[in-house]
């Protein structure tokens, strides 16, 4: 018998301490100093961090033969300064990493003078001839370097232009560690008072006849009850027809089961006169709401963040895509020109073997000049 007296004493005190703990969460909805969250309540666990979005590429194939080479025509003030043998050649400007070029020895300043036994007469034409060399095919480049002239082998490789830009990566922040223990323990609507319960003698000071009521200490700021006009100092003696006398009291006697919003007459002592004061409370919110609220308000400001950097990147990944596409347009304008000469050309030369024919034919029907 004994023993269950305990276990029902410690119980009730269990109970009378938590729901201490829940006024005083009720009192204030933003204290200056929060209260530290209950033993039984977990921290919130911090989400990791988002991964950072990979490098995206944007492959032109081009198709053909690729050398790693970037040229320019040859001038004549070009020529004499690298004492070449004449007014031709491409001039090599860069050479890429790991390119055919760079593996068969080729530098910046050469001038390359045959391709392949063929003389090379101009940048655009030596493209040309790299284009029209299957891959995998080592050529012979004589190439002149400081007025010496040297020969070396390069083993063409498969052109794949490949513009590589790097997408903004953002750093998200895992949301802080909050302190949810207090406002998981207000289940009821919130006043926006910190108070206390009224003694005997504080009740003849303030004039409370009833001698019993809850002594407000301070109101919070933008609360139901400033905009109601409680004022600190204030003694609630009643919620509607209901006596109060302490703050547990106060808090049972506020209504909970409704929603939207709800007027609730509260009788006050103040000045040693009693009024009537009407609050307008609004419908507690469930603890999931509130915590949904609160990490839908952190991702909202997280994407704030990355449009932000997104439109500082746009438009240098803007001007990128516009450089490059220019490169290749210029370099395609080069192909088709030296297309067109080419062809001019050939037409050029199907036109004399088509002169040199009827030509023959027409000599071949003639009488020769030694018949009888």
């Amino acid at each position: 018998m004994n023993r269950k007296i305990v276990i029902g004493s410690a119980f009730a005190i269990a109970m009378l301490l938590a729901a201490t703990g829940v006024f005083r969460s009720q009192e204030a909805l933003a204290p200056p100093s929060p209260p530290p969250a209950p033993a039984f309540a977990p921290a919130a666990p911090a989400p990791p961090a988002m991964p950072a979005p990979p490098a995206q590429e944007l492959l032109f194939d081009e198709g053909g033969a690729w050398l790693g080479v970037t040229l320019h025509d040859v001038t004549a003030d070009k020529a004499r300064e690298l004492k070449l043998p004449g007014e031709y050649g491409a001039l090599v400007e860069d050479v890429d990493e790991d390119s055919p070029a760079a593996q068969a020895g080729l530098a910046k300043d050469d001038v390359i003078l045959e391709f392949a036994g063929e003389r090379v007469r101009s940048a655009a034409q030596l493209r040309r001839l790299i284009r029209e060399t299957p891959p995998g095919r080592t050529v012979a480049l004589q190439v002149s370097r400081n007025g010496q002239t040297r020969a070396l082998n390069a083993k063409l490789k498969t052109r794949s232009q490949q513009f590589t830009f790097q997408l903004p990566q953002f750093h998200v922040e895992p949301f802080p560690q909050q302190d949810f223990g207090y406002r998981l323990l207000s289940p009821g609507p919130r006043l926006g008072v910190s108070g206390e319960d009224l003694t005997s003698q504080l009740a003849t000071y303030f004039g409370v006849k009833q001698g019993k009521g809850v002594l407000v200490r301070e109101v919070e700021s933008g609360s139901a009850a400033e905009k109601a006009g409680l004022k600190a100092g204030d003694v609630i003696t009643r919620v509607e027809s209901t006596d109060v006398s302490t703050v547990e009291g106060l808090r049972r006697a506020l209504p909970r089961d409704f929603e939207g919003k709800r007027k609730v007459n509260l009788t006050i002592v103040r000045e040693r006169r009693e009024q009537t004061l009407s609050v307008e409370l609004e419908a507690p919110q469930s603890p999931m709401h509130w915590l949904q609220r609160e990490i839908t308000g952190a991702r909202e400001q997280q994407l704030k963040q990355m449009t932000t950097e997104i439109a500082q990147r746009k438009s240098d990944l803007q001007r990128a895509l516009e450089q490059s596409t220019r490169e290749w347009l210029r370099e395609r304008q080069g192909y088709l020109e030296e297309m067109r000469k080419s062809l001019q050309l050939l037409q050029q030369q199907l036109q004399q073997q088509f002169r040199d024919e009827q030509l023959r034919k027409l000599r071949e029907k003639l009488p020769r000049a030694d018949a009888a």
